[in-house]
């Protein structure tokens, strides 16, 4: 049976008297590009994080402009600019933007019926192509230009249905989650990619591990629909739960067992004491960073949460 509005308003008084964890506030550089920036619209329309925890920012051209993008990409703590690039040829509904080897960017787009993914490189220009399926949610790339894809249950094309899926940097299929010989699952609730290692969480609440082309099963968590997930070794947090839970903490070990509660529960607010709220994020090993609507990024790092 679902949980009542008073279910929920009673869940929810109890996550506010828990102890707090405050995100920091990262540092990155700005991006210079002022004497093109009347092209550009104000503000990104689509931010990603990649595998050195670099951040980068995609912009659409303004009115009559279209066709082109332009992605800058800043190194956190770095003293310079941030380095901006003009992509060209740049289909409609474009989004997910990750590094790749090279200089190149990975952006997502509008199919336009046979791809929906494609690498652009340091010249701006796009040079390769193919479809990661319908129903993603989270796309991250690893240091030689893997591409890690993680699907709602909604997933039926491409490489659908399908949990989660890893491409080569030419967007070509390498590993699917296989729902025969792997434990039952439809949807992926969260994913970390730390290196080439992907680990996540799915609707069965299922934490499952792969590297390379083998998996390992590292147990059930005692969470309902955690959003993300940091991890280092054999400690992993788990951001996020249903309803009244989205701001929730949860310290977890992982022994022989299974996984099991390592900590105190404990509640994520930003720094000036307002609520965690669904802004983008991404989890990268053992940090989750945030980007805030028009200011800069935040970050929640394993040893920032208390555990036993």
């Amino acid at each position: 049976m679902p949980p009542t509005d008073s279910d929920s308003l009673a869940r929810r008084l109890e996550i506010l008297r828990l102890p707090v964890v405050t995100l920091t506030r990262v540092r990155y550089p700005r991006a210079r590009w002022s004497d093109t920036a009347g092209e550009w619209e104000p503000f990104p329309c689509a931010t990603g994080v990649g595998p050195g925890r670099e951040l980068l920012h995609l912009f659409r051209g303004r009115a009559g402009s279209s066709g082109s993008a332009l992605v800058t990409r800043s190194t956190e703590g770095g003293a310079d600019f941030a380095v901006s690039t003009v992509l060209h040829d740049v289909p409609d509904g474009v989004g997910h933007p990750q590094p790749m080897p090279g200089d190149a960017v990975l952006l997502t787009y509008s199919s336009d019926g046979t791809a929906n993914a494609g690498v652009w490189d340091r010249e701006g220009r796009q040079v390769a192509a193919g479809d990661l399926g319908t129903a993603r949610h989270t796309i991250l790339t690893t240091p030689t230009g893997r591409v890690w894809v993680a699907y709602f249950d909604e997933a039926i094309s491409g490489p659908g249905p399908c949990v989660l899926a890893r491409f080569g940097p030419d967007l070509v299929e390498e590993w699917r989650y296989d729902l025969y010989s792997m434990p039952e699952a439809i949807d992926c609730y969260a994913l970390n990619v730390d290196g080439e290692t992907a680990t996540a969480l799915d609707d069965h609440r299922g934490l499952t591990q792969v590297a390379d082309d083998g998996w390992r099963r590292l147990g059930e968590v005692p969470v309902n629909g955690g959003g993300n997930l940091i991890l280092d070794g054999d400690r992993v947090v788990v951001v996020g739960g249903y309803g009244p839970e989205y701001d929730l903490l949860t310290p977890l070990r992982i022994d022989g067992d299974g996984v099991h509660r390592a900590g105190p529960p404990q509640r994520l607010v930003f720094p000036d004491g307002m609520e965690f709220t669904p802004n983008p994020r991404t989890s990268r090993g053992r940090s989750l960073t945030v980007v805030r609507h028009k200011q800069s990024p935040y970050r929640l790092d394993l040893a920032d949460v208390a555990f036993d």
